[in-house]
């Protein structure tokens, strides 16, 4: 089924290269930060034949259920390095923003 994006060729072409844009920068920083993706549809699409999850971090899910996937994503992403120093909400803006820390 053809899914029609503003740019690229559907929505899974557009997190990926927001998801490397957004680890190219983290690269840069001196933290080390897990980054995922997630394709996001409107509750209303029939996603019944997509994957909750596309490779290791990539996460489909619906606007209802964005939360649990992100609360999801933040506890494997302790379980991975649960003694990882945490960046403060500031930093990682700085981070996105390339300022330096």
């Amino acid at each position: 089924m053809e899914v029609k994006s503003t740019w690229g060729d559907n929505p899974y072409h557009q997190v990926h290269e927001y998801t490397m844009s957004v680890m190219h920068l983290v690269q840069r920083s001196s933290w080390q930060l897990p980054v995922f993706g997630v394709i996001v549809f409107p509750d209303d699409a029939d996603t019944s034949r997509l994957t909750e999850r596309i490779g290791k971090f990539y996460r489909v899910t619906s606007l209802s259920k964005l939360v649990t996937v992100l609360e999801q994503v933040i506890v494997e992403c302790r379980r991975n390095d649960p003694y990882a120093k945490r960046p403060t909400v500031e930093q990682v803006e700085n981070i996105i923003r390339g300022k330096s820390l």
